[in-house]
């Protein structure tokens, strides 16, 4: 596995990541999924752009519900959002995989693939939200366009971050020390799965790497200590 050729310190709380323990901003989103400096820049700015009008978007939208273009603003940030977490299943790695490393570097090959398929589920949720923001702007009354894009799509994203870490921690059973993991751990015992014996076994070969690192630190440190003193 990779943590056999890089220790670190051990972190059993997540092996990937939706944003409940990493909230990266979507103005970094799009910087590994092209290659250029020039289009890194680009992506950061348009992300930055986007965030920005996310943030601003509740205290301009009743101002917005009367006027048909303006309001295809959330539809804009869903197809964003859409096709950056797409591209990245393109060209690699997942978003998921990258959010995921952000917490812990060292992530277990058993669980790419995961990654994989939530990159793919949040996509097709961000595709889907921005086909149901145009269908509500130019068919629906504006109260319904207002009611969804102001409050439903935020409720339905914090669902579905739910929904993902208990089927992710019901999958891998991977957990960490946290009052939240104790609960998980007693619903889902990691020793009656095999992902969850692969987590198990994946963490005591990373906590023994660790340990080895360390004790390498300490007789480097004495050694050199020794050879001063001589």
């Amino acid at each position: 596995m990779s943590a056999a050729t890089r220790p670190s310190t051990p972190n059993r709380n997540v092996p990937c990541n939706s944003g409940d323990e990493v909230a990266p901003s979507v103005a970094n989103m799009g910087v590994d999924a092209t290659r250029t400096p020039g289009r890194r820049t680009s992506g950061r700015r348009a992300g930055a752009f986007l965030i920005l009008l996310s943030v601003a978007y509740p205290f301009v939208l009743p101002r917005l519900s009367s006027h048909p273009m303006p309001r295809l603003l959330p539809a804009v940030i869903g197809l964003y959002l859409c096709g950056v977490f797409a591209w990245t299943l393109h060209r690699g790695p997942p978003m998921f995989e990258r959010f995921a490393r952000m917490v812990d570097h060292d992530l277990p090959d058993f669980t790419l693939p995961y990654c994989r398929r939530m990159t793919m589920v949040w996509s097709a949720f961000f595709l889907g939200n921005a086909a149901t923001a145009v269908a509500l702007a130019t068919l629906g009354p504006p109260g319904w366009w207002s009611a969804y894009t102001g409050v439903l799509a935020y409720v339905l994203v914090g669902l579905l971050m739910v929904g993902e870490l208990c089927v992710r921690k019901w999958w891998f059973r991977q957990f960490g020390s946290g009052p939240l993991d104790r609960a998980f751990a007693r619903l889902f015992p990691p020793e009656q799965t095999a992902n969850g014996r692969r987590s198990l076994a994946f963490d005591a070969e990373r906590h023994r790497g660790v340990t080895r690192a360390e004790n390498s630190s300490r007789l480097g440190s004495g050694h050199g200590r020794y050879s001063q003193s001589s």
